[in-house]
This record gives structure tokens, C-alpha cells and sequence, in this order.
């Protein structure tokens, strides 16, 4: 009798399963802004150049963070969650101790956009292009103190937000 004690116990204490440790998360703040490039027509005046580049909120934009600081979609990187900013540019997320990412997914509905445009944009490569989708286009970390997160855009006139190497504008210029 005490031998089958002894066993059952020593079954019951192998299958416990020990509670899962849970990670303490941090406040991550995010600040993003952006600026615009001058495309129109004749030479802009200081003024005008000035106001382009001062950086303004970005309200409602939406971003992908993943875990790690490699390509979306790689083996080593995990989908963490989306932020969208608020109306002055800001957005919050909680996330534990590590390295992230930020991914646009603004690069792929540019690039679904301007793929079979081939009067007035030029793509040199495919591998490029989708290298450039996942690629990230910030990386941070988080520590105990949380992140303070800003990132600024700036508004080309033909190529996007996050120009890639691997497409060229080669239409007529804004009049």
C-alpha cells in the first residue's frame, strides 16, 4: 500500500504542470510625425520650404509592430500587434522587455498601387521590392522603463512615404 502511494504521488507531482511565469509588459509611447516634400512647379519660397519641413502629428496612421528587429514574415520574427494614432499623432501599446519593429504596411498597397504602372514608374527588381515590404522601417527596444517611440515620415511627391531603391518615378513632373 505504501509502495502504490509512493507511485501515485510521484505520477501526480510529474504531471503538474508549474504555472507559466507572466511577463511584466511596459508602456511603449508612440509619437509620429511627418513632412512633406515640395513637388509643384516653380522655385518655393523659405517660407513655404520651411512649413514642409516642420514636422506635423500624423493622426490615423497605422503601423505593425513584430518582435525582433529582422524582415516581416521571417522565421525569427512574431506579429505583436498593430497601433493606430490618435488625432495628434500618438498611440500607446504595452509590450515586454525586448527588441521590436516597426512595419509599414502602407509599402505594400504603394507597391499593389504602382506595379502595372509602366508609363510612369520603373521596378527593377521583384526580390527588391518584396525585400523592401518586410523590411523594417524602425527598430526600438523596450526596457523596464518602458519606450518613448517617435518616428517621422516624410511625403514624397511620387514615391511613397518609405521611397525603396527599387522603384523610380519616371512619369512627367506636377505642374
Amino acid at each position: 500500500m505504501k509502495k502504490s502511494i509512493t507511485a501515485l504521488a510521484s505520477i501526480f507531482l510529474f504531471t503538474m504542470q508549474t504555472p507559466k511565469k507572466v511577463e511584466k509588459k511596459y508602456a511603449v509611447n508612440f509619437a509620429i510625425t511627418y513632412t512633406e516634400s515640395y513637388c509643384m512647379g516653380m522655385r518655393p519660397t523659405e517660407q513655404i520650404l520651411k512649413e514642409l519641413s516642420t514636422p506635423k502629428q500624423y493622426p490615423n496612421r497605422e503601423l505593425s509592430i513584430i518582435k525582433g528587429n529582422g524582415n516581416f514574415n521571417s522565421m525569427k520574427s512574431v506579429f505583436v500587434g498593430k497601433i493606430l494614432t490618435d488625432k495628434n499623432g500618438f498611440a500607446k501599446l504595452n509590450l515586454q522587455e525586448g527588441v521590436y519593429s516597426i512595419i509599414d504596411n502602407e509599402k505594400a498597397a504603394f507597391y499593389s498601387k504602382v506595379k502595372n504602372d509602366t508609363i510612369d514608374y520603373k521596378i527593377t527588381s521583384e526580390a527588391c521590392v518584396q525585400d523592401w515590404i518586410k523590411r523594417p522601417i524602425f527598430t526600438f527596444t523596450v526596457t523596464k522603463k518602458g519606450a518613448n517611440v517617435k518616428f517621422q515620415f516624410n511625403k514624397s511627391c511620387y514615391l511613397g512615404e518609405n521611397a525603396s531603391q527599387c522603384i523610380s518615378y519616371i512619369g512627367p513632373q506636377r505642374p
